[in-house]
């Protein structure tokens, strides 16, 4: 089976062995929350979802196509990704929790948000890593690192359910895997950048070159 074809295997069969489990976790969830509680946990997850797809910012697709060309300069392009991300990710948490201190959310609700909206942000600094991986088309791994999420997050829904717990508890499964993530793609990457150093990322941003990326990003600094 040539390459391409298993990645597309691995990736179809993890994703359908995750649905079948979180459909029969979320069956359970919902008829212990019931239609409140529910909804409030849909509306967290909706609001910190808006927040997560402009933490991409249209780079990730950028970042992938650069690497795929220049595989020799993946560790720059990765720096670069990285260091933008966390100058995002902090503007994004601050907004996103901002916005929800002014609207004045019920508390459980808000905790949810700064427990879950914390998981998202992080979540976007494994988006560096995540590009390094599917420029090097290790989609495979990808793939187990996704059916690992699924596993938490059935593990935290049925937790919940044991302990009587409610939503902020559930929304820590974002962030559970958030730094779970991160320590996996931190190994894996090494195949294909020698020694990645993250705590020089932040020194090695080069503007020029994200000025460049098709798309929102260039807004920052026009």
């Amino acid at each position: 089976m040539a390459s391409a074809s298993k990645n597309i295997f691995w990736l179809s069969l993890s994703r359908a062995v995750a649905l079948l489990l979180l459909f029969f976790a979320y069956a359970k969830l919902f008829r212990y929350f019931g239609p409140t509680i529910s909804g409030q946990y849909q509306f967290v997850l909706s609001y910190v979802t808006i927040f997560g797809v402009i933490i991409d910012f249209g780079l990730l697709q950028y970042i992938i196509k650069k690497i795929s060309e220049q595989p020799d300069q993946a560790k720059k392009y990765f720096h670069n990704f990285l260091a933008a991300e966390v100058v995002i990710t902090l503007l994004v948490y601050t907004v996103m929790i901002s916005i929800a201190v002014i609207n004045h959310y019920e508390v459980q609700v808000f905790y949810a948000i700064v427990v879950a909206g914390l998981g998202t942000c992080v979540n976007g600094l494994a988006y560096p890593f995540l590009a390094v991986m599917t420029a090097f088309t290790d989609l495979k791994r990808v793939a187990a690192i996704n059916f690992v999420s699924s596993i938490i997050n059935a593990t935290m829904i049925f937790i919940t359910v044991a302990t009587h717990h409610g939503i902020v508890l559930l929304a820590a499964q974002q962030l559970i895997f958030a730094f779970i993530q991160l320590g996996l793609y931190y190994f894996l990457i090494k195949r294909y950048i020698h020694k990645p150093d993250i705590m020089s990322a932040m020194r090695s941003l080069d503007l020029a070159l994200l000025k460049k990326t098709p798309g929102k990003f260039d807004l920052i600094f026009n």
